[in-house]
């Protein structure tokens, strides 16, 4: 519980008593004489927090008031501004939401460094006493209390760096305007469309088949239509019988081809009262990004009215499955040529597929598992730190891409997300591009006992009221989806499996040092604590604009950097 006197007081006076306490421990340490080489280091490490900790507050005093004002009140803690009434405010306007976290642990540095000054008077007083042997048994008992008191001291300097720090990058993200690539929405709209017409036209006639997945994987294209790529997989009851198709999906916004068509029809009437005539855009870049249009507005358009008879449109096919699986694939089950084009249209997306009968990923050499399942094997995988990275960028792009789409949970682990990997091959660098997430499709013409059987469906998790209240109140995290990408970062930077339940202990392993480096960590620890500067809620496009500049941005300017290393490296070779 915090010291009365500490709520009351604010950041400036206990810093001024934190000053007070590392002279007077540092005054302490000079009197004695005692010749001991453990005396010495701790001296010398003493020294080196009590200055790390001036810096730090020093560093603060700059950003808040400029370097001129914050030296002098370094210098003289008994400067008028270190009791103006003006200063406290700055303090809280500057760190922001870190405010009461820095407050702490400025107090708890002072304690820790109370503590340490009491046990070396004690016994600089045996020295004064003359009695040496006493002094000495006592520095032997004390030393390593001594060094852990040192050690605390170091944790809470690095704790005030890291705290300086995040409300520093704060302040300065609220002067910049962040925007979400508008790549990242196409893709949601296009899989959230994909994903309506899968599930409500779903259809199946061999009651042989138990299972049948959809694996979406997250390597998109996008330009003028987002090509997706899923791999679509039967299962029956017979051992290995599963069938296997690779899909491309050019997902086309008809939203905006419909839109042009009205606008040429309007241009061509010209207005008899051309002063009233308001001026309106088809679609904005602020439209285009709003919770509105996310959300999916359904809108009448021709190409629905005109392809309701069409025998290329998928919405009408009495078996969805035996299609998928030979569509646009040389001949039918009946010998006859099997036409390209298949296609599912809504209100707002035109879905053609095509299949991919080469793809390196449906190779009988080839196994799926989970992301769990690579990561934990830990050893047996040949992944370099390049493979990483592009595993957590590819995580982050699909937790902005799916996150309010069926095919994502909300509560989510490496368990939910799947990999293509070779057979005897520990290489990863050849399989990132395979990573996915699945859905399990039902058809209506299963029977009872194949739904029973088949696995359960991987679609968004459900969570009730009182889970997330017990996840935001019991343990504080601010948002689910966040954590488990931050758990799942934490794991991919360790390359091993953690319990994603014990909160504890992943928060002390983030904040440990990263192989990856110390960009990575934070990283990490911001998707945790979900700390990006504007709020919790990641329907907010704020927010996910901000991860998207906190986090993406960052994993693909390491991933380039690294590159551009190995091709100089490889260069030099030759």
């Amino acid at each position: 519980m915090a010291d009365p006197a500490s709520i009351i007081l604010g950041i400036a006076p206990l810093c001024v008593a934190a000053f007070k306490g590392f002279k007077k421990t540092r005054s302490t340490l000079r009197t004695i004489r005692h010749g001991s080489h453990e005396l010495s280091r701790l001296k010398g490490k003493y020294d080196i927090q009590s200055e790390l900790f001036n810096d730090e507050c020093e560093y603060v005093l700059r950003d808040m008031l400029d370097a001129e004002t914050a030296a002098n009140m370094m210098d003289d803690f008994s400067e008028a501004l270190w009791s103006s009434k003006t200063l406290e405010p700055k303090f809280r306007a500057y760190l922001g939401t870190k405010y009461d976290r820095f407050k702490s642990t400025v107090e708890d540095i002072s304690k820790v460094n109370n503590h340490l000054r009491d046990a070396i008077e004690k016994w600089a007083e045996h020295l004064e006493r003359g009695e040496q042997a006493r002094a000495g048994l006592s520095m032997a008992s004390k030393s390593s209390k001594f060094k852990e008191d040192l050690e605390n001291l170091s944790d809470l300097n690095s704790l005030l760096r890291t705290l300086r720090k995040r409300a520093k990058e704060t302040k300065m993200a609220r002067g910049q305007r962040k925007t979400l690539p508008q790549s990242i929405l196409q893709v949601r709209r296009a899989a959230l469309s994909l994903h309506a017409l899968l599930s409500h036209h779903w259809s199946c006639r061999d009651p042989s088949h138990i299972q049948h997945v959809f694996r979406l994987l997250f390597d998109v294209d996008v330009g003028e239509v987002v090509r997706l790529r899923g791999i679509f997989q039967t299962e029956s009851g017979v051992e290995d019988s599963r069938n296997m198709s690779m899909l491309q999906i050019a997902s086309r916004d008809v939203r905006w081809v419909e839109s042009s068509a009205s606008e040429s029809t309007a241009a061509e009437r010209k207005p008899k009262h051309p002063r009233l005539q308001r001026r309106r855009d088809p679609l904005t870049a602020k439209d285009a990004i709003s919770p509105k249009t996310l959300a999916g507005v359904r809108l009448p358009g021709p190409l629905i009215a005109t392809s309701v008879l069409d025998p290329l449109d998928l919405r009408f096919c009495q078996d969805l499955c035996a299609r998928f699986r030979v569509c646009g694939y040389g001949t039918g089950g009946d010998g006859r040529p099997v036409p390209p084009g298949y296609y599912m249209v809504d209100d707002a997306y035109r879905h053609k597929f095509e299949l991919c009968p080469n793809s390196p990923f449906l190779a009988t050499t080839s196994n799926y598992e989970t992301l769990s399942d690579t990561v934990g094997q830990g050893s047996g995988q040949v992944a370099t730190v390049v493979d990483q990275l592009r595993i957590a960028l590819s995580l982050v792009r699909a937790t902005l891409q799916f996150w309010s789409t069926p095919w994502w949970r909300t509560y989510w682990s490496l368990r939910d997300i799947g990999v293509i990997r070779k057979r005897k091959v520990p290489v990863l660098s050849d399989t990132v591009r395979s990573i996915h997430v699945n859905v399990d499709l039902r058809g209506c013409g299963q029977t009872e006992s194949a739904k029973t059987t088949a696995e359960p469906a991987i679609a968004t998790g459900a969570l009730t009221n009182q889970d997330v209240d017990r996840a935001t109140l019991t343990f504080g995290i601010r948002n689910l989806n966040l954590y488990c990408l931050g758990v799942a970062l934490l794991q991919i930077g360790r390359w091993g499996i953690v319990q994603m339940d014990d909160v504890e202990s992943i928060r002390r392993l983030a904040a440990l040092p990263s192989h990856l480096g110390p960009k990575y960590r934070e990283i990490t620890e911001r998707c945790l604590e979900c700390d990006f500067g504007v709020g919790k809620n990641i329907r907010d496009i704020k927010l996910q604009a901000a991860i998207y500049d906190s986090v993406a941005r960052p994993l693909e300017s390491m991933i380039q950097a690294l590159s551009l290393n190995d091709e100089q490296g490889s260069q030099s070779e030759f």
